[in-house]
């Protein structure tokens, strides 16, 4: 379960769209057991797997909270943006 996202994203000086885009997602684990981001997965709209950089500092522990960063680089295109 998500409580909040925050994103940011990096343009090089003179281009006009991200070469970057990274997520922070803060989530809640409801369950018993602590979790750990085991693995990310995004296709893009060609159909395409894209490899995300992830990171976590620590396991969220059993009914606490904690956050996930999902991190992206390419060209505006394979962000997305116009």
């Amino acid at each position: 379960m998500w409580d909040d996202a925050w994103s940011n994203s990096y343009t090089p000086k003179g281009e006009t769209g991200p070469a970057s885009v990274a997520v922070r997602l803060g989530l809640v684990n409801p369950g018993a057991e602590p979790w750990t981001l085991a693995g990310t997965a995004l296709v893009d709209s060609t159909g395409e797997e894209v490899e995300l950089a992830t990171w976590q500092q620590a396991p969220i522990p059993a009914n606490g909270a904690g956050a996930v960063v999902v991190g992206i680089e390419g060209t505006p295109a394979q962000l997305g943006c116009p």
